[in-house]
C-alpha cells in the first residue's frame, strides 16, 4: 500500500450538511519524490523509499548526500519506506502527490505525539491532589507507592519522560480525505 509523507499545518473547521461544525486537521501531504526502489532480488522485499521536504546540504552526512546525488535528486529532510506489491510501475525521481487518493477515500494517519519532556507524576497520572478527612484533620493525599506488606510494594505512576512516541489513527476512526 502506497502512502505519502506530510506535516501538520494546523486546525480549522468546516460546516457539515446539516450545519454542524466539524473540526478538521490540515495536513500538507507531498509532493514526495521516489528516492529509491527496493527490489526482492537485492533487498528481499519490494518497497518504495519516499523523500519529503528539503534542508541545507550541510545538514546531511556525506553518505546520505551520496544516495541523493547518485540519482541526481535534491536531499530530502524526511525519508520513509512504504511496502508495495510487485509491478507497481514507480521509478526513481517520480513525484507523488495527493492525487493518489480519490475524493472521500478513507486513509490511515500515523504521527508522533508532542514531546513534553521530563514530566512530573501528577501530570503523567492525570491526577490532582485530593483532600481527605482523617483522624488528624484534613490532609492532602499524594501519589506514591502503596505498601501491602513488607515484601510487596505496588508501584504507582512516577515522574518520567512523556510524549514523543508514534501513534496510528486507523481509518475506522478518522474522517475521509477531502
Amino acid at each position: 500500500m502506497i502512502g505519502l509523507i506530510g506535516k501538520k499545518v494546523g486546525m480549522t473547521q468546516i460546516f457539515g450538511d446539516k450545519g454542524q461544525v466539524l473540526p478538521v486537521t490540515v495536513i500538507e501531504a507531498g509532493p514526495c519524490t521516489v528516492t529509491s526502489v527496493r527490489k526482492p532480488e537485492k533487498e528481499g522485499y519490494t518497497a518504495l523509499q519516499l523523500g519529503f521536504g528539503t534542508n541545507k546540504e550541510t545538514r546531511f552526512t556525506k553518505p546520505v548526500l551520496g544516495q541523493f546525488t547518485k540519482h541526481n535528486l535534491t536531499p530530502a529532510r524526511h525519508v520513509r519506506e512504504f511496502r508495495v506489491d510487485e509491478g507497481h510501475g514507480y521509478e526513481v525521481g517520480k513525484s507523488l502527490t495527493v492525487e493518489l487518493f480519490a475524493k472521500g477515500e478513507y486513509v490511515d494517519v500515523e504521527g508522533v505525539t508532542k514531546g513534553r519532556g521530563f514530566t512530573g507524576v501528577g501530570r503523567r497520572a492525570k491526577s490532582t491532589p485530593k483532600a481527605a478527612l482523617t483522624r488528624l484533620g484534613w490532609v492532602i493525599m499524594r501519589i506514591s507507592s502503596v505498601v501491602r506488606s513488607p515484601s510487596v510494594v505496588m508501584r504507582m505512576a512516577s515522574a518520567d519522560f512523556m510524549g514523543d512516541h508514534p501513534v496510528l489513527l486507523s481509518h475506522d476512526h478518522s474522517m475521509p480525505a477531502v
